[in-house]
This record gives structure tokens, C-alpha cells and sequence, in this order.
């Protein structure tokens, strides 16, 4: 999940209750035959999802519900149905009754803290990222996201934190790089940032934008060399980013009036 746009509304592989057996003449037989029934519903919903089918998937998630309200997975990938059709706050009703039913369910504490990110409700954000990561701590997507929260209430140190564990988690995650050069630019620490942004652009030759924040470090160490080598790379990347253009034509005309002052470059 290191994207991102992550995809957030296809199938999670959630695992199925399982119904226990009884026989017609059981008083129970009828709780059973729901939640067989419920079962039945939630599976087909599944398969629907899986083929984008979004209208008849949630159709078979309300109907599993109604028949088996205590059917956690039907909540949650209601949710990521509704969600996929575009309606946020609808979802987040979803995630949030999962979540009642079952606190620690890792995919609706992470879909709920997208979510709430992405409208801006960052401190309630940060509270299902948390417990994500708390519950899946080997899940480099989460802290990052986690680190995303963090660094936008301006608590860069937790942010920095947080990247680096993205990084401990996958190595070879390049927004994890990318993301830690970011934090680490905003709290003044040059030398480590361009580290990492030059990581990242180990890792993704093409990431136009970790080649420009790498030439944004360098030029603030001075290094106008190496940063016109970033800005260059940028441009020949992608011709349209002007911001790259322009950089690396303000260092150039500073290298030609340093020559003509007899400076040098």
C-alpha cells in the first residue's frame, strides 16, 4: 500500500464467521438459518465488489446486515464499496459502526483515518492512524500516513518518527524516503534530508518531485552545482515544470555574473 492514491475500495480478503449447524427441529434453527443466510448475502456482495459491480455489492452488504447485524466485514466492506462510489461521509459512517463492533479491526481503523485526512479532520485522523499502526506495525503505508497527519499538526519530530519506521518496515519504500527528506528540510536538517531525497531518487529515477526538492536542499547548502544537476534533471524529466526551468536559469545567470565579476561558478 505505498501509493498514494491507494486503492482503498477493492476486496480486503477479510475472513468469514462461520455459522455453526444445527437441524430444522433446533429452537435455533432459525439464528442459524439468518446467519447462514447473512453469510450467503456477504459472499455474493464480495464477488460483486470484486467485479466492480458496486450497486448489487452494497445491495447484498444491507441485505446481510439486516439479517445478521453483528456481521462486522459486511460493515466494513459496505464502507469500501460506498466509498469506491465516491461517497466519503457515507463510508465513514460504515468504518466508524465496524469499529463498534470491533475496535481493533486494522482496515477500518486505517480507511477511517484516510478518510478523515483527506476532509481535513486531522486530531480524529491521527487517532485511527495510531491504532493501525499499533495494530499492524509491520505496515509501511500506515505510518506513513501516520507521518503525513503528524507533520501537517506540525509535530515534525513525531513525523520524522513515524517515516522512519515506514522505512524500517520497507526499505525500498520510496514515499517513506521522500516523505522523511520532506520532515526533515522543514526542521533544518540539510545534510540528512538531501540523504534522503537522494534515496528516494535512487529508488525512482522518474520521481520528478524528490530530483527537485533534492535540488531545493543543495542550493540552500549552496551547492549550485549540484543543485542545477536536480533542476536539470527535472526539466529534461518533465519539460512542462517550470519551477525546475526557472531554478536552474536563475543559477546559471548567477554562475554568468559571477564569471563577470571574475568570481567563477
Amino acid at each position: 500500500m505505498c501509493d498514494e492514491d491507494c486503492d482503498l475500495g477493492g476486496l480486503c480478503g477479510l475472513l468469514r464467521p462461520k455459522a455453526t449447524q444445527g437441524t430444522l427441529d433446533d429452537p435455533e434453527h432459525d439464528i442459524i438459518s439468518k446467519e447462514e443466510k447473512a453469510l450467503t448475502q456477504y459472499d455474493l456482495g464480495t464477488a460483486l465488489q470484486e467485479q466492480r459491480k458496486l450497486p448489487e455489492a452494497i445491495r447484498c452488504y444491507k441485505e446481510a446486515i439486516q439479517l445478521n447485524p453483528a456481521l462486522v466485514d459486511a460493515h466494513y466492506n459496505l464502507g469500501s464499496a460506498i466509498q469506491a462510489q465516491g461517497n466519503d461521509e457515507e463510508a465513514l459512517k460504515h468504518y466508524k459502526k465496524t469499529l463498534e463492533l470491533e475496535s481493533e479491526h486494522v482496515l477500518a481503523n486505517y480507511n477511517a483515518g484516510y478518510l478523515l485526512h483527506e476532509h481535513g479532520r486531522l486530531k480524529e485522523a491521527l487517532v485511527h492512524f495510531k491504532k493501525a499502526a499499533e495494530l499492524e506495525p509491520g505496515d509501511f503505508d500506515t505510518h506513513i500516513n501516520l507521518g503525513n497527519v503528524l507533520r501537517e499538526l506540525g509535530r515534525g519530530a513525531e513525523a520524522i518518527s513515524a517515516y522512519r519506521q515506514a522505512i524500517a518496515a520497507d526499505a525500498s519504500c520510496v514515499m517513506a524516503y521522500y516523505n522523511l527528506g520532506n520532515a526533515l528540510h522543514d526542521a533544518g536538517e540539510l545534510d540528512e534530508a538531501i540523504a534522503h531525497f537522494a534515496r528516494a531518487t535512487e529508488l525512482d529515477e522518474t520521481y520528478v518531485d524528490a530530483h527537485f526538492n533534492l535540488g531545493i536542499a543543495y542550493q540552500e547548502k549552496l551547492d549550485y552545482r549540484a543543485a542545477l544537476r536536480c533542476y536539470d534533471t527535472c526539466a529534461a524529466l518533465d519539460p512542462t515544470f517550470q519551477e525546475a526551468v526557472e531554478a536552474a536559469n536563475i543559477i546559471r545567470m548567477h554562475n554568468l555574473q559571477n564569471e563577470g565579476n571574475g568570481k567563477g561558478s
